[in-house]
């Protein structure tokens, strides 16, 4: 009797101090508008529901996550925050400017949005593939060796142009409406004749860029990332590497003035530019881009099999609201600016403007419910491991890969 007595005072202090825990430090909100997808998944019948700290907005860091109630509001919502208490902010052309400087985001807290995939839709539908290519088991063979290095005929380009969509939990493809301009494509690949040369290739407005991966005979390789236009073919890098025989994975990003590519999951190259040249066709100097044939990928010299085909896009904030922010937009000291990551379809800051810091009700830290899409969210953070262009090799400026055809217009 006296152990159930104890049993029963311990689950009775344990309840208590869940309450206390539940009341004064954490709460769960649900997601019920389409606002923040595809982070979050909003709907009034399946949406997720969210641990949340509470706070009161101290030491937010940009692209937090927070869960607001404004005055006048009933029920709270959650945004990201892109604008910090004292910083101008403004939106152009679909990116975030602070402070009158370009803002790269934080791929750990902002990861990127596929809008293909090969997993969940058709290759052949979506890409323009040409007899070099044929199905090999899971993946695509391509056989160029008949194909001289840098000759496009072994390339295959992406049909439809980059939107704002986005695929829903249920692996379900939301159509966008918006051209995107930043975007990134990544395979995995393996070469099965030495000499062969890997190509991936991203357009925005009148500029392509490439990252080209010469492979030898033994693992080493040689990456030039490349920018081509109407004035000519510019490396803006260069440098060598090893690629060892077997299934590799690339990722080729062009991402708010900077190009960066990955191998196997680790950022090599991370070099910036000096902003976009107008397409030739561009007669209104609008900075639009070509509508298909912005993504491509494949090689020549020799053959190799691509697996795991996918391109992704990076958040883009779309001039709607009462406040599009093409002017900057100044933020007192007791102020954030907050935006959804569903861009056309997020009522946020472009509606009222700043946000006090007193409407914070707390911090999400992850997904509680449903099952599958339970998760914890990463704060912002820089990645490491990656090679300024500063880094790269001096000589590499001088050095161009031999017969690079520009991708047709």
């Amino acid at each position: 009797m006296k152990r159930l007595r104890c049993l029963g005072w311990a689950l009775v202090v344990t309840a208590f101090a869940l309450l206390l825990v539940r009341t004064f430090f954490f709460g769960v909100y649900n997601v019920d508008s389409p606002s923040m997808e595809p982070t979050l998944h909003g709907s009034p019948t399946d949406g997720d529901w969210l641990l949340v700290a509470y706070g009161d907005g101290a030491g937010l860091e940009r692209y937090d996550l927070v869960v607001l109630l404004p005055p006048g509001e009933s029920e709270p919502f959650v945004k990201r925050v892109v604008g910090l208490p004292g910083e101008s902010v403004a939106l152009r052309s679909g990116d975030l400017w602070i402070d009158g400087a370009l803002v790269s985001p934080s791929l750990e807290s902002c990861p990127l949005i596929p809008i293909f995939d090969g997993e969940r839709s058709d290759l052949q539908r979506e890409f323009r593939l040409g007899p070099l290519w044929e199905r090999a088991g899971e993946g695509w063979r391509m056989d160029a060796r008949g194909v001289d290095a840098g000759a496009n005929a072994g390339l295959m380009y992406m049909r439809r142009s980059l939107e704002d969509g986005y695929y829903d939990p249920g692996g379900r493809f939301v159509a966008g409406a918006v051209t995107v301009a930043d975007s990134a494509v990544e395979c995995s690949v393996e070469v099965e004749t030495p000499g062969f040369v890997v190509r991936l290739g991203l357009s925005e407005q009148g500029d392509t860029f490439e990252a080209a991966l010469s492979t030898g005979e033994g693992p080493d390789a040689r990456l030039a990332l490349l920018r081509k236009n109407a004035a000519g073919l510019e490396v803006l890098a260069e440098r060598d590497l090893l690629f060892p025989a077997g299934r590799r994975s690339l990722r080729l990003a062009n991402l708010n003035d900077r190009l960066l590519f990955w191998l196997d999951d680790r950022l090599l190259l991370d070099v910036p530019y000096a902003g976009n040249h107008l397409h030739p066709t561009d007669l209104v100097k609008a900075g639009t881009s070509m509508p298909t044939d912005r993504v491509y990928l494949g090689g020549s010299a020799g053959s190799a099999v691509f697996h795991g085909i996918r391109v992704l896009r990076d958040l883009h904030y779309t001039p709607r609201g009462s406040r599009p922010l093409e002017e900057p937009l100044q933020l007192g000291p007791g102020e954030i600016f907050v935006l959804g990551d569903n861009s056309r379809q997020s009522e946020d800051g472009r509606d009222w403007g700043p946000t006090e810091l007193s409407t914070v009700i707390g911090r999400p830290l992850g997904i509680l419910w449903p099952p599958g899409r339970q998760r914890l969210f990463s704060r912002p953070g820089a990645e490491s491991g990656a090679v300024s262009a500063q880094e790269v090799s001096g000589e590499s400026a001088e050095k161009t890969p031999n017969g690079v055809e520009t991708p047709p217009e």
